[in-house]
């Protein structure tokens, strides 16, 4: 079971991503961050609590937040046809997290690589056996 958490936020990320290029391509809908917010987070917190009873909690709430930024914008933008460091138009409403890493002014590749390598470090760390 250790192996397939991992699998399983990905998979999240992976279904995420094809219903936002879905909603972007056919129904040229801007996605907002409250409804980012709260698609991910229920479909998270179901993956918590059937996830439970075979891990200890901890990787269960640090698996989707470093899944989300190492892997989501990267396969909306692969879908998309896009650069995979793409980010449109900066703002609050698309995005608060998009816009933090705006004002802080350093490339967008760079914080992509920092949570790719969060990602990994990580999952390195939880496969060696420290589930916490």
């Amino acid at each position: 079971m250790i192996y397939i958490i991992p699998v399983i936020y990905v998979f999240i990320n992976i279904v995420h991503a094809v219903w936002h290029w879905h909603l972007i391509t056919q129904f040229d809908k801007t996605i907002k961050s409250t409804q980012k917010v709260i698609e991910y987070g229920v479909l998270c917190l179901a993956a918590f609590f059937l996830l439970l009873p075979y891990s200890n909690w901890l990787p269960l709430i640090i698996f989707p937040v470093l899944t989300r930024a190492a892997f989501f914008d990267a396969l909306l933008n692969a879908l998309r046809g896009k650069n995979l460091f793409y980010d449109g138009v900066i703002s609050k409403k698309k995005s608060w997290v998009d816009y933090i890493e705006d004002k802080i002014g350093l490339p967008q590749w760079f914080f992509k690589l920092i949570y790719l390598f969060a990602y990994i470090t990580y999952l390195i760390i939880y496969l060696n056996g420290n589930n916490t």
